[in-house]
């Protein structure tokens, strides 16, 4: 626990006359976090529902790490009771081991002091656990191949068909693009391509565009950093 939170239950032992041991009341508010990460701005209503406070689930727990409460924040009662002292309240929502369109998971987690006779006002504010993927894919790029299909293979083995522009929720780890691209002429190119290190609460972009005008290549950019892929025959 924090110092500030030592402190307090120091004084609470002591049986300070300024907190005196008896029972307070927690005045809980939930706002979760919308905006994810600065790889490529852009908020979690973009691709999903955003979860209201009344569906999270709320596990409280005292200083000893015994439940004090748990259940739907839409059942949280404001006048209920708890002895005072040290507690810590997590607010969740999703699982983390599903992932695909429109899965979002949210945590936070919050640590307070409860003091006898008056009411706590605490503050939680969940943000995203999993991280966003999607594909783009550039002008160029569109004039080269008549048509395109991408598919992502995640840390946790769940495959999944992804279309351009959509938001794809997975566990922060690491995931594998596969791409199944035809030409104009015909021809048929395969890609494949796993990227890692990634982290929560961050929407990363994989944007694909054809580099020269030979079209013998095209350029990968994820994670501000761009990479060059050289075919071994013209594309077009």
């Amino acid at each position: 626990m924090k110092k500030t939170l030592i402190a307090l239950t120091v004084l609470i032992a002591a049986g300070c006359q300024r907190i005196p041991a008896g029972e307070g009341s927690i005045a809980l508010n939930l706002r979760p976090q919308d905006i994810v990460a600065d790889v490529s701005k852009g908020n979690v209503a973009d691709y999903t529902t955003l979860p209201a406070a009344a569906d999270f689930d709320l596990t409280l727990t005292n200083y000893a790490g015994a439940v004090a409460w748990s259940g739907k924040f839409a059942d949280w009662d404001p006048s209920a009771k708890f002895s005072a002292g040290e507690y810590e309240i997590k607010a969740s929502y999703g699982n983390a081991e599903e992932e695909g369109p429109a899965k979002p998971v949210f945590e936070g987690l919050k640590e307070f002091v409860v003091i006898a006779f008056e009411s706590v006002n605490v503050s939680v504010e969940p943000r995203l656990t999993n991280c966003i993927v999607k594909v783009e894919t550039g002008d160029y790029f569109k004039e080269v191949f008549s048509g395109s299909s991408f598919s992502v293979t995640t840390g946790l083995g769940g495959k999944f068909a992804l279309t351009e522009g959509e938001g794809l929720f997975i566990d922060a780890f690491k995931f594998t693009l596969e791409g199944n691209f035809t030409t104009t002429g015909g021809k048929n190119v395969l890609f494949s391509k796993e990227f890692t290190g990634l982290n929560p609460a961050t929407l990363y972009t994989v944007k694909l565009e054809v580099s020269n005008v030979e079209g013998t290549a095209f350029t990968i950019e994820f994670n501000n950093e761009t990479e060059t892929v050289t075919l071994e025959e013209e594309l077009n």
